[in-house]
């Protein structure tokens, strides 16, 4: 019998024996199934300690398991666009456009251990960094579409005794990274600040997360970060360095009050950076 359905089975028992629906809290639910058996007599002594020791190893080989768990999300977005025109810039008549566009997204985060996960999404769209939007038609015969790596990072918490503020939380990522910088925050939950930075652009480096809850209604943040824009094999990379800080109180239910401060230096910028800046490119 495979241990699954050998599982199976003692939920079964259980549910016979107690005559009702079993709620399991996160303790050692199968031992404590074996011991109703054994106290209500459906089992003796010998079958009682052999089931026992078949639990513990099956419990033992999933836990020093090489395979890692990975927690998948993902989602699919199907839309149509219209654009009408009375006239085009010079005057003359333009033709209305319309076309239907999809985003397909996948994403897996891998538990290494209690510190440490490494995070990966897949997503459609060309090699525009700005979108992960597929236009119906644009490959010509009804070619195949791309998929491409759109974030790999690993993210790495640090214990809290590491952390010198009250109840403080510090988070380091290092690869192709989520964009960091925020126009709100709670906790560590991140939202996109539109006044820079598009939600797709997924910067390559080094991000520093921190946060702290002085009091109940008080929480505090600051992010830092380092990325590099182009590498040069000739001269010094083009990158830049971020840093944002701010605060967010709680007055009351209805009275919230928050800030925030941003600096941003980029750093032995070229041409080619400037000529990308300028033509949207």
């Amino acid at each position: 019998m495979k241990t699954s359905s050998f599982v199976h089975l003692l939920l079964a028992a259980a549910l016979i024996v107690w005559g009702g629906p079993a709620v399991a809290d996160d303790g050692p639910v199968v031992e404590e199934i074996l011991q109703v058996l054994k106290d209500r007599g459906l089992v003796d002594e010998d079958e009682y300690q052999r089931l026992a020791a078949k639990n513990a190893k099956y419990e033992a080989e999933e836990k020093n398991s090489w395979m890692p768990e990975i927690d998948w999300s993902g989602d699919f977005r199907f839309r149509h666009e219209s654009w009408w025109f009375d006239e085009d810039d010079l005057g003359g008549e333009r033709e209305d456009r319309y076309r239907i566009r999809y985003r397909f997204r996948v994403k897996g985060e891998v538990k290494i251990n209690e510190w440490a996960d490494v995070v990966f999404r897949l997503v459609s769209g060309n090699d525009d960094n700005r979108s992960n939007n597929k236009t119906l038609g644009s490959s010509v015969d009804f070619d195949t579409d791309d998929i491409r790596l759109n974030l790999v990072y690993a993210k790495m918490r640090a214990p809290s005794n590491w952390v010198p503020l009250p109840e403080g939380k510090a988070v380091l990522e290092l690869g192709k990274v989520p964009q960091p910088f925020n126009w709100k925050r709670t906790g560590m939950k991140k939202g996109k600040d539109y006044m820079l930075w598009d939600g797709d652009v997924a910067p390559e480096g080094v991000t520093l997360l921190l946060s702290s809850k002085p009091t109940e209604r008080t929480r505090l943040f600051g992010t830092f970060g380092y990325y590099v824009i182009d590498e040069n094999s000739q001269e010094k990379d083009p990158h830049f360095w971020g840093l944002q800080v701010g605060a967010h109180q709680d007055f009351s239910q209805d009275w919230k009050f928050g800030a925030r401060v941003s600096w941003f230096a980029f750093r032995a910028i070229d041409l080619a950076f400037n000529l990308r800046g300028a033509t949207g490119e």
